[in-house]
């Protein structure tokens, strides 16, 4: 089956009275891309297309609802880097390094999560952040230009 759309979450639109949850498993990578293959647990085939520009696959939200079987994605958990980093100061530089190296973060309110390896390790390590090793759902932020404004007060961008 193709799914073009997400419907919503279980968290927040519940599912049918006497529907089977159905989940299909996915890593942190598969719920930032756009185009993802799998199987449910229950053994149906799933292709998911979402259009260029929608949110990133979260864990709960549904892909297919009828009256007798939801299909929900479980975003599995992944080994990250936990940093409570109090300063702000210090906590916009981190966000500095880590931006200038690519790497995925999630930002909490009083945490940043991010993938343990080296570059990302010296950086916390470089500014004194101690980070600590979790098993976790990792659902990093989407970087994208959508909210840089077309048309500024002394500048215009201009796309195409």
């Amino acid at each position: 089956m193709l799914i073009e759309c997400i419907l919503g979450n279980v968290d927040n639109a519940g599912s049918p009275p006497g529907a089977d949850i159905d989940w299909i498993d996915l890593t942190w990578s598969q719920c930032v891309g756009r185009a993802v293959r799998g199987t449910t647990r229950g053994g149906r085939p799933v292709r998911v297309l979402l259009p260029i520009g929608s949110p990133p696959l979260r864990h709960g939200d549904i892909l297919r609802s009828d009256d007798e079987v939801v299909i929900a994605v479980n975003a599995l958990p992944t080994t990250v880097l936990v940093a409570a980093i109090e300063d702000s100061m210090v906590a916009a530089q981190v966000a500095l390094e880590l931006g200038n190296l690519h790497v995925p973060v999630e930002i909490g309110a009083a945490e940043v999560l991010a993938l343990p390896d080296g570059p990302t390790e010296a950086v916390f390590r470089n500014y004194g952040v101690r980070a600590t090793t979790e098993l976790r759902r990792f659902q990093p932020e989407p970087c994208s230009t959508k909210s840089i404004p077309v048309r500024g007060r002394a500048f215009e961008i201009r796309r195409g």
